[in-house]
């Protein structure tokens, strides 16, 4: 014991001098110093006044691949001491302006979603009961501290289908015999003028609350191929909130031609409208689904990603209740439920609810997951036999994907472990779907999310070893018969890189939990992290290509050879360093011959050689 709190606390050391030597993540700005136009000014000064806001604030970020280490990225809250650190949960890299980083984090509940959308940074930060985010302000950025007590007075205007307007409300109707059930649903998001200057970037709201059912959705063990959502647009609607009655502006907005028009345009399955701060302690409210007619959910803009009330209202369009709402009039079904539970005891005891249940139950925090039996937080069900949103979800997710025709591009997801260790063989599968088939596959790996190499394989599955304590990254470009391609990404944890990881119940991770199988040792690692080193040789035995992933302790000229058994270099390469730092070379072996082989790298006077097996 005294030796695994050893190695914690060397991690959390290493993470903290890593911290402070590249400052923060988020750094405050001075208002002063901002130089805002009247416009900005004034619309700043609205959003100092939102009850939701404890604080509003300019920042800049920095540059995110800085403050990532080993795939756990240190990050700061303003006005707050202690540095956080985040596991990374999922890393679409395109470019250094464009991407989507996702963490949980370690040793607390909690997670981090960071965009990059042409350079611009913004995204949502969850810390046990208190929530951040931050939106882009025309070219600048803001930080805000949601008010977590007044969160908790929301409540949820939930409506029922009008008796004229009954449908069947589930989906084993004869009518979608024959129809496409490919698990994708689209959604619309539509915004009022006003919920447009009650916010600071309306648009970072919508893709965040979107992504938000996303995660949750992944959270509840919800197959991608079963139901996944997309945002279909944002868009703006002509539409004037009536702050005496939510209800009959939904009723408005089902019936509202313009909503319509732009449903059918954008082929969206559900529609949910982003309106202004007007309805309090009422922040959303939506029709019990599904049904066509009124798959129309109205949310305020401001509350729209805090607390998930978004993926609230989303979940009652499917067909998820409140457990309050016990045997509503014109539902059917038994299991339509969210949960509650308490994980711990006496002075550690903590009480978590899922996503559908209400803030009557403020004392419990609200997780980002819908309730499903078979999923487990902190060693306990996040639902029951009659407590599973999640199944009904997957039971009217056809339903619902069949609202509205739509033609879909080609689209791949990968499954896979996502976590693994040193010792073990693992296996991932890319799985394609629209557009003209056949496919052909074409898998990249990388060691940290962002430089990825020529070829990993090119079936429509791979099978391979995890880096030794080092995180594998995969990208798969799947390419149909019509040339058109669709891309996706996926990490597995190496749990033996990640000394410090404790599983959701809170137990260290043990490698001798895996199955140990026959394998060659794929890699190595000497030395420490300040010294000059090969840290990793990945794949080894290769076939088409090899990383090697390198450290320098100062800048300066390296060579990379390959020399083979008799000792003659195959291949020389010569890289010029300005800074120290970790830095990744991909060496082509697809020319080689089966062998054996070394890869030098020589840094001045200092040479360091690891044997490389070609098969």
């Amino acid at each position: 014991m005294k030796k695994v709190s050893l190695i914690v606390f060397l991690l959390s050391l290493q993470f903290a001098l890593f911290a402070q030597t590249k400052g923060d993540y988020i750094t405050p700005i001075d208002k002063q110093s901002v130089n805002l136009n009247e416009i900005q000014n004034t619309k700043f000064g609205r959003l100092e006044k939102n009850p939701e806001y404890r604080k509003i604030q300019f920042v800049e970020t920095g540059k995110l691949q800085d403050f990532i280490n080993n795939s756990v990225l240190t990050f700061n809250i303003p006005g707050v001491e202690e540095k956080y650190l985040a596991l990374v949960k999922e890393f679409k890299y395109i470019s250094p302006n464009d991407y989507v980083w996702k963490g949980n984090l370690i040793d607390q509940y909690g997670s981090i979603v960071i965009f990059c959308e042409k350079g611009h940074v913004f995204g949502h930060i969850v810390i046990e009961n208190q929530e951040y985010e931050i939106q882009s302000f025309d070219d600048k950025s803001v930080f805000i501290e949601f008010d977590h007590e007044y969160l908790l007075k929301s409540k949820c205007g939930l409506e029922h289908k009008p008796n004229d307007s009954l449908l069947h409300n589930g989906s084993h109707d004869e009518n979608l015999k024959g129809k496409s059930c490919t698990g994708l649903v689209r959604v619309l998001v539509l915004y009022t003028s006003a919920a447009q200057g009650s916010v600071s970037n309306i648009y970072n709201t919508a893709t965040l609350a979107v992504n938000q059912i996303s995660d949750a959705l992944n959270n509840s063990d919800i197959s991608w191929g079963d139901l996944h959502v997309s945002k279909a647009a944002t868009k703006h609607l002509n539409f004037i909130e009536d702050p005496t009655d939510y209800s009959h502006d939904l009723y408005l907005l089902r019936t509202n031609t313009q909503a319509q028009q732009l449903r059918n345009q954008y082929q969206a399955d559900l529609v949910v409208l982003l309106t202004d701060n007007v309805y309090p302690p009422i922040y959303g409210v939506a029709y019990i689904g599904p049904w066509d007619g009124g798959a129309y959910a109205i949310v305020e803009a401001p509350h729209a990603t805090p607390n998930y009330t978004f993926a609230h209202e989303v979940g009652h369009l499917f067909g998820c209740l409140h457990e309050e709402d016990a045997n509503p009039p014109n539902v059917t079904g038994d299991f339509e439920f969210p949960h509650k539970f308490t994980t711990g005891w006496w002075l550690w005891k903590k009480k978590w609810r899922t996503i559908l249940q209400t803030n009557a139950w403020s004392s419990y925090t609200r997780i980002q997951n819908y309730s499903n039996p078979d999923v487990d937080y902190k060693n306990k069900a996040t639902g029951t036999s009659t407590h599973d949103n999640a199944r009904k979800l997957e039971v009217e997710s056809c339903t619902v994907e069949n609202f509205r025709p739509y033609n879909p591009p080609p689209s791949v997801y990968i499954t896979g472990p996502s976590k693994g260790n040193n010792s073990g063989t693992y296996t991932w599968t890319a799985h394609g779907s629209g557009g003209q088939s056949p496919y052909t596959y074409l898998w990249k790996y990388s060691l940290d999310g962002t430089n990825y190499n020529s070829t990993f394989g090119t079936g429509q599955s791979v099978t391979a070893q995890l880096p030794l304590d080092n995180d594998l990254y995969l990208k798969v470009i799947m390419t149909d018969n019509n040339q058109q391609q669709a891309i996706d990404y996926f990490v597995t944890i190496n749990m033996s890189g990640h000394p410090s990881h404790k599983n959701e119940d809170n137990s260290s991770v043990d490698d001798s939990t895996y199955t140990i199988k026959n394998h060659t040792v794929s890699l190595q690692i000497i030395d420490n992290d300040d010294e000059f080193s090969i840290r990793t040789l990945y794949p080894n035995p290769a076939q088409n290509n090899t990383t090697v992933k390198y450290n320098l302790d100062q800048s300066g000229k390296v060579q990379i050879s390959i020399i083979n058994s008799l000792g003659i270099v195959t291949q020389l390469h010569e890289i010029d360093h300005h800074s120290s730092g970790i830095f990744y070379k991909t060496l082509q072996t697809s020319q080689l011959e089966n062998g054996v082989y070394f890869v030098k790298i020589s840094f001045g006077e200092k040479q360091v050689i690891h044997k490389l097996i070609i098969q």
